[in-house]
């Protein structure tokens, strides 16, 4: 592929495989860098999940001291701190993807292949986490120096413009162009991602700015729910 591709492991997944192993799985499929997913919550409410979560830093020194490529950290619905951002960073991580509530909640979905009292654990959990936007703007007032990438919830050039506004380097979707992938092919895939890119240049113009880059200067006014939780930043 001529794209920049990562290659996506889980942490716990990671932590039991040699440096080279994961090397030479990223050099099977042309990954550029590695994604390591922190899935903590999934495994709880997954049946049969893992529930070893140690020594997760330890391994993300490792990797990124031996492996010789870009390591992105990213969560699967749930958000990341400040704190473990900032302890991300201090590991060398180069990239953090918060992946916040208000997307897919992995959760959620363990819930429904879940039984009795466990399904029950799940629901109750399934909205569990830090919103995308709440993590966008912790991040930044936090002085988070790694690439911040946004996804969680998604949907629209819009969406995707008021994350850069509050400080994400990158934005990312999935659950839309899945479905568009679903609907109507690679066509319609090209279509929807067009749309979002199209959404994204509207309101750059609307709101004075050349580059979606520099909407993280443009004016903004944080109202309702967002602003409880950036008022409420954990220090």
């Amino acid at each position: 592929p001529s794209v920049f591709l990562f290659g996506n492991l889980g942490l716990t997944q990671a932590r039991q495989m040699k440096t080279a192993a994961v090397a030479q799985a990223l050099d099977r499929v042309g990954a550029d860098a590695l994604c390591l997913h922190l899935n903590a919550g999934q495994e709880l409410a997954q049946p049969g999940g893992d529930r070893d979560f140690r020594e997760g830093l330890t391994t993300i020194r490792r990797l990124v001291a031996e492996l010789g490529r870009p390591l992105m950290i990213k969560e699967t619905g749930c958000g990341i701190s400040p704190t473990v951002a900032l302890a991300l960073q201090e590991a060398g991580v180069a990239a953090i993807d918060v992946s916040g509530v208000g997307g897919t909640s992995w959760i959620g979905i363990e819930a429904l292949r879940a039984r009795r009292e466990q399904a029950q654990r799940g629901r109750e959990l399934r909205e569990w986490g830090i919103p995308t936007a709440a993590c966008v703007g912790w991040l930044t007032a936090a002085g988070v120096r790694a690439e911040i990438v946004a996804s969680g919830g998604i949907r629209t050039g819009l969406d995707a413009a008021r994350a850069l506004a509050l400080g994400a380097r990158v934005t990312a979707v999935a659950q839309v162009a899945l479905a568009a992938l679903c609907e109507g092919g690679a066509r319609r895939l090209r279509t929807c991602l067009s749309g979002l890119i199209e959404g994204l240049r509207m309101v750059c113009l609307l709101v004075g700015q050349r580059k979606a880059s520099n909407l993280a200067q443009a004016p903004r006014v944080i109202t309702g729910e967002l602003r409880d939780w950036l008022q409420q930043r954990p220090t």
